[in-house]
C-alpha cells in the first residue's frame, strides 16, 4: 500500500514538473506577436525570440516619372538624319497589377536634325540635287507592360511597348523646304530598371518601330533607339 501511494506520488510530481517548464517555455505576452501581425515569429534553440520582417508587395503602387530621352535612328531614317538626338522628354505613368508586372502609359517627343551631303530629290517636274538640311520631330504614344525581375530597391524589368506615333519631316533643299507628316502604329520592347524608393529613379533602353512612317522615298519607317534617364515624380 505504501509502495503504491509512493508511485502514484512520484507520477503527480513529474506532471507537475513538466507543466512548469512547458510554462517557463511559453513567451512572455511582450514577444508574442499579436494574432494580426505580418511579422512571423522564430526562435532558437536557445530560446531568443526574433521577428521577420513582411514581404515588401508592390500590388496596388502607382508611380509617374518625367525623363529625358536620348534617340539613335536606325534603318532608312539614318539614311534622312543620321545625328543622334540629345533633345527628347517624356512622361510616364505606372500601376502595378501584381508583385512583379505593371502597365503603363507614357507620352514623348524627340527632335532629330542633320545637315546632309548632296542628294538628289525627285520632284514633280524635276530633280534637284543640293545638300539638304533635315529635320525629324517625333511624338509617341505608348501603353507598355513590365516584368519585374526582381524586388526590393534595384528592380530590373523587362517588356513588350505598342501605340502611336505622329512623324514630322523637313527638308530644306537649296531654296525650297519640303516637308509631310506621317501618323503610324509602332511596336516595341525595352528593358531597365527601377532604383530605390520614393522616389525612385528610371533607367531604360527602348527599341521603337512606326512602318507606315515614310517621306520623299528616302524614309519607308522609322526606328529608333532610345535611352531614358527619370525620376519619380
Amino acid at each position: 500500500m505504501r509502495s503504491t501511494a509512493f508511485s502514484v506520488s512520484l507520477v503527480v510530481t513529474n506532471v507537475i514538473a513538466g507543466a512548469a517548464a512547458a510554462q517557463d517555455f511559453a513567451p512572455p505576452p511582450s514577444e508574442r506577436a499579436p494574432e494580426s501581425s505580418a511579422y512571423a515569429v522564430e526562435r532558437d534553440t536557445s530560446g531568443e525570440v526574433t521577428y521577420a520582417s513582411p514581404q515588401m508587395s508592390d500590388r496596388g503602387q502607382t508611380a509617374s516619372f518625367i525623363a529625358y530621352n536620348f534617340g539613335v535612328p536606325l534603318g532608312s531614317v539614318r539614311d534622312f538624319t543620321a545625328n543622334v538626338s540629345p533633345i527628347g522628354v517624356e512622361l510616364q505613368f505606372r500601376g502595378w497589377v501584381a508583385d512583379r508586372l505593371s502597365l503603363a502609359v507614357s507620352a514623348d517627343w524627340s527632335s532629330f536634325v542633320d545637315e546632309r551631303p548632296r542628294t538628289t530629290y525627285s520632284l514633280e517636274n524635276a530633280d534637284v540635287t543640293a545638300s539638304t538640311y533635315n529635320s525629324v520631330q517625333m511624338t509617341n504614344a505608348r501603353l507598355a507592360a513590365h516584368y519585374y525581375l526582381a524586388q526590393g530597391n534595384i528592380r530590373p524589368y523587362i517588356g513588350p511597348h505598342a501605340g502611336v506615333g505622329w512623324s514630322w519631316f523637313e527638308a530644306e533643299v537649296a531654296d525650297l523646304a519640303l516637308s509631310d507628316s506621317q501618323f503610324s502604329f509602332l511596336l516595341g520592347g525595352e528593358l531597365g530598371a527601377l532604383f530605390g524608393r520614393d522616389p525612385s529613379v528610371l533607367a531604360n533602353v527602348r527599341y521603337s518601330w512606326l512602318p507606315a512612317a515614310d517621306f520623299l522615298g528616302v524614309v519607308s519607317n522609322v526606328q529608333t533607339i532610345s535611352a531614358q534617364v527619370g525620376i519619380g515624380l
